[in-house]
């Protein structure tokens, strides 16, 4: 009787072990960040101001030979100096379409953000200016159809003074477009952001992990049927 009590006992640690190992198992197979399927670096050469207090609204184009989706937006940016405690309240991006060379007509709705975009990361940039990482998953996911050029436009509801700018990046194109005052101008310079999210034809791992383990937890309570048995 007692032998046959540690053996229940050893199997159920067994047991025990084995699920978690299939649970971890499952849940990193699962839990699979989105890929970066654009990047444009910052370069701390310069910035763009983009801001709702002034106004001001910066673009920056990108292209996807192949098409994707995209889920996720990361930028960086800086405040003028002395500001870097300024508070953003909100953060608005959207996508828009390519006419004449410049951004035209909206390729998506607005998306507006409450609070900084977790604001993180303070690093030297700019001229001796403190900048920061932004960061968000977009509410809705936007399709870039392929070969065809957009551009997205980030903007900071903040208040003027003092000034925010998105900061300059270097792998796109070198050309980036402000509107401010109600002035639009082509930059000479990237602005750095990148985009994340799945590529067209990329294969996206289905939800059926769940019944994987579903089947894995009934061949496992079988196995101990018999041992016991």
């Amino acid at each position: 009787m007692k032998s046959k009590l540690l053996k229940l006992i050893a199997l159920g640690a067994t047991g025990t072990r084995l699920l978690a190992l299939l649970a971890i198992g499952v849940v990193s197979a699962s839990v699979v960040a989105a890929p970066v399927i654009y990047s444009q670096p910052e370069n701390s050469v310069t910035g763009s101001a983009s801001q709702s207090g002034v106004p001001a609204t910066s673009y920056d184009d990108f292209t996807f030979a192949n098409g994707a989706t995209i889920t996720d937006v990361h930028w960086h940016g800086a405040f003028s100096p002395g500001a870097q405690a300024s508070q953003i309240t909100a953060f608005t991006i959207q996508f828009w379409n390519t006419v004449a060379g410049v951004p035209g007509t909206a390729a998506s709705a607005p998306q507006t953000f409450a609070g900084n975009a977790g604001q993180s990361n303070p690093h030297g940039c700019i001229g001796g200016l403190t900048c920061f990482d932004y960061s968000l998953d977009l509410t809705t996911s936007f399709h870039a159809t392929a070969g065809t050029r957009y551009w997205v436009s980030i903007v900071p509801t903040f208040g003027f003074p003092p000034q925010w700018f998105w900061e300059s990046g270097s792998g796109g194109n070198g050309v980036s477009f402000i509107e401010i005052l109600g002035t639009r101008a082509t930059q000479p310079f990237d602005l750095a952001f990148d985009l994340t999210g799945t590529p067209d034809g990329a294969v996206v791992p289905e939800p059926a992990t769940i019944a994987l383990l579903g089947i894995g937890l009934a061949g496992l309570g079988f196995a101990r049927r018999r041992t016991l048995n």
